[in-house]
């Protein structure tokens, strides 16, 4: 059986992040009732340090990308058993969700899903992690409310970061106000570094402010309309891409969309522009979510219901839901539920991650040093001593890094009890001496 591991789910939805959303629905599509849902809040378990991420026997596939090229190239005889309970034989199994596209089709998905993934993710990173209101208010709350001690500290951070040079490119990062991020800030605690970390706001709002929120917003808005556009040109009415049957390309744009509608985002400046102007791209993804759920129909009550004319395609929809499931036998993946980790495991994997990105920062500061001293960079001999030079700093940060957890770790178990440390009393032995010199 496979075991896809993703962010945990919430809002409706198996998941909260748009690339993992993509897999539970493409995995659903393929091979239905062969996997399992794995709730998981570190990132440092994946290969490639992202989620999602697939486990099959001894096995473990990441990105997206890696878990659709595995999952189409299986056959019958390498198939992951069912879960428990369910028949193999009632079960559906086309693990190649395009093997009935023409060459032709399959290039022109290839082109369209990098399209989606660069486009339409740069605007749904946009809307979850570069909006400070956003971030602060859904994002951050979030993230927090499913890691564990001490990740809660430093990963929701670490991947604004990493996002933000990629949104930065795109010219979708918000360079915010502090006054903004502190208007967002929720009440003041542990969580809430991030709203910490700047400075006070001012009193009044300038006009060159103003004017730089407006065009922030229109600017967002611009490239949004663009990229909807294209891809709502792509879908034929009341069908899918390609034709009645769903491909990987349908899974993962309307993974993205689903994402932007469920998720409840203070600013919802996207999701607004979508629920307005794009029924086809509203039609689309509840069309493939019923064809993946079928036991599960969109209801009046889904946040997908402030849609216009939702009426009209909710009808639509569920008659569309009772001829798929007397066709198809699609069951609900059993989920695992989100483990928390014990103290000393998030230490453990904490220092993990530590040196992934220790490693990796280095490497870059050493490249722009050795570039800038005029080096080759093609030599060999060169790179051997940059390894070399790299290993021992790492080694020596390592242990430091050791020995701070070590401390940081006794200080915790005093503090909190766990170790209690009994003090002889005075009295006491005095009382004990007393007693022993009057039995003498």
């Amino acid at each position: 059986m496979f075991h896809l591991h993703v962010w945990p789910g919430k809002w409706d939805l198996p998941t909260i992040d748009s690339q993992c959303l993509a897999a539970v629905l493409h995995l659903q599509l393929a091979v239905p009732g062969r996997f399992d849902i794995v709730e998981c809040a570190n990132p440092d378990l994946s290969p490639s340090g992202q989620l999602p991420f697939l486990q099959h026997e001894h096995r473990s596939i990441s990105p997206l990308s890696s878990i659709v090229a595995y999952v189409s190239n299986l056959d019958e005889d390498r198939a992951p058993r069912p879960c428990d309970g369910i028949d193999s034989e009632t079960l559906l199994f086309a693990p190649s969700l395009d093997a009935d596209l023409s060459a032709k089709q399959k290039a022109s998905s290839v082109a369209w899903t990098s399209y989606v993934e660069a486009h339409f993710g740069d605007l749904i990173l946009n809307a979850f992690y570069a909006h400070p209101i956003n971030y602060v208010r859904l994002t951050l709350p979030t993230l927090t409310s499913v890691l564990h001690f001490p990740q809660t500290y430093f990963v929701p951070g670490r991947l604004r970061e990493m996002y933000r040079p990629r949104l930065e490119a795109a010219g979708l990062w918000d360079t915010t106000s502090p006054e903004e991020v502190e208007e967002a800030q929720p009440a003041r605690g542990w969580k809430t570094s991030f709203a910490e970390a700047v400075n006070r706001p001012r009193e009044h709002e300038d006009g060159s402010e103003k004017v730089r929120k407006a065009f922030q917003k229109e600017k967002i808005l611009a490239k949004a309309r663009t990229t909807l556009d294209h891809l709502s040109s792509l879908i034929p009415q009341g069908s899918f891409v390609y034709g009645a049957t769903p491909t990987s390309l349908d899974a993962l744009l309307s993974a993205h969309v689903l994402l932007i509608l469920h998720a409840p985002l203070p600013n919802p400046l996207l999701k607004t522009l979508i629920l307005e102007s794009y029924p086809t791209l509203i039609d689309h993804a509840l069309l493939l979510r019923t064809k993946a759920f079928p036991s599960q129909p969109v209801t009046p009550t889904s946040p997908l219901a402030s849609a216009p004319s939702f009426q009209l395609r909710f009808d639509d929809n569920s008659s569309k839901a009772q001829n798929v499931t007397a066709i198809e036998e699609r069951p609900h993946p059993p989920i695992q539920a989100l483990s928390h980790l014990s103290f000393q495991e998030s230490i453990q994997l904490s220092a993990t991650g530590f040196v992934r990105l220790a490693r990796s920062l280095m490497s870059v500061r050493m490249g722009e040093e050795r570039i800038a001293e005029g080096e080759d960079i093609g030599d060999e001999s060169g790179q051997d001593d940059t390894e070399k030079e790299l290993d021992k700093q790492l080694a020596t940060g390592r242990r430091i890094w050791f020995v701070a957890a070590g401390v940081g770790l006794v200080v915790y178990a005093l503090l909190t009890g766990v170790v209690q440390v009994q003090l002889p009393n005075g009295d006491e032995e005095g009382e004990d001496n007393d007693g022993e010199e009057d039995e003498e």
